[in-house]
């Protein structure tokens, strides 16, 4: 019994399927109630008294007042397609007033996944909760602290302080197999199937994160991103939100 393998180039679909840089409206509204292109629309995006949204300049952002009112993205309109490898990128600052306590909430997230038990909808009251394991491909806590300032997104345990601006991109791979990317860093890497890779700039900071029910059966067609009402005072800028299909068509396989 041989084992002989046919070797193949990988084709990946690299289909933008989600590009929102804040850049065509300074009214809220217009980017999430059908006004502009379709595919780059928010389902909602919250705007509540004691955490006001608004675009300016470009930068979209909310400015926490207090611990009332949580602040949400939400993208539940299904993505085109069923994605088997999902690139997810944004770009996050924080800014944290100088009475914020030495450490913070560690329940503020992203979220990539599918959203099955309703509370990815605004029209439902607990819109701002945390999802469940079952409905998460990939998950993204913010922490925050003053001393010395800065955010920390944490995956799977890791903890890696930043400050300033930030580009947090995801490489959710929902395939059986290991399949390689280009980083931001420009080099070729390897995440293995069922798994996602968490980079913060051109900084790997977190490989391999496993999903919490895995091998996972979530379908990688939505996100939400959530600050919570017990959040403290905080202002959030966020520049871009980009997505993209980079499912594999052709893998190498194995015949016995």
């Amino acid at each position: 019994m041989s084992l002989v393998f046919l070797c193949s180039t990988l084709n990946v679909k690299a289909q933008n399927l989600f590009n929102q840089d804040f850049t065509y409206y300074n009214v809220l509204e217009n980017y999430f109630n059908s006004k502009s292109t379709v595919v780059n629309q928010f389902d909602y995006i919250s705007n509540h008294e004691d955490a006001p949204a608004s675009v300016t300049a470009g930068v979209f952002s909310w400015n926490k007042n207090g611990n009332t009112s949580p602040a949400f993205l939400i993208k539940n309109t299904p993505f085109a397609g069923n994605p088997t490898f999902l690139k997810f990128q944004m770009r996050v600052r924080f800014l944290p007033p100088e009475n914020l306590a030495a450490t913070s909430s560690g329940s503020s997230f992203l979220c990539i996944g599918d959203g099955t038990n309703g509370t990815w909808t605004y029209k439902n009251a607990n819109a701002g909760a945390v999802p469940r394991p079952v409905e998460s491909f990939a998950r993204v806590d913010f922490l925050y602290k003053v001393l010395p300032e800065g955010v920390s997104f944490r995956a799977g345990g890791s903890t890696t302080w930043f400050s300033g601006w930030q580009d947090i991109t995801m490489f959710c791979n929902k395939t059986d197999y290991p399949v390689s990317y280009v980083g931001p860093d420009n080099v070729a890497t390897t995440v293995n199937g069922f798994y996602s890779d968490l980079w913060i700039g051109t900084t790997k900071v977190r490989a391999n994160i496993r999903p919490e029910v895995g091998p996972s059966a979530v379908d990688l067609k939505k996100f939400k991103i959530v600050f919570p009402a017990a959040l403290q005072n905080m202002k959030i800028e966020i520049d871009y939100i980009k997505v993209w299909d980079e499912s594999v068509l052709i893998d190498a396989k194995g015949k016995s």
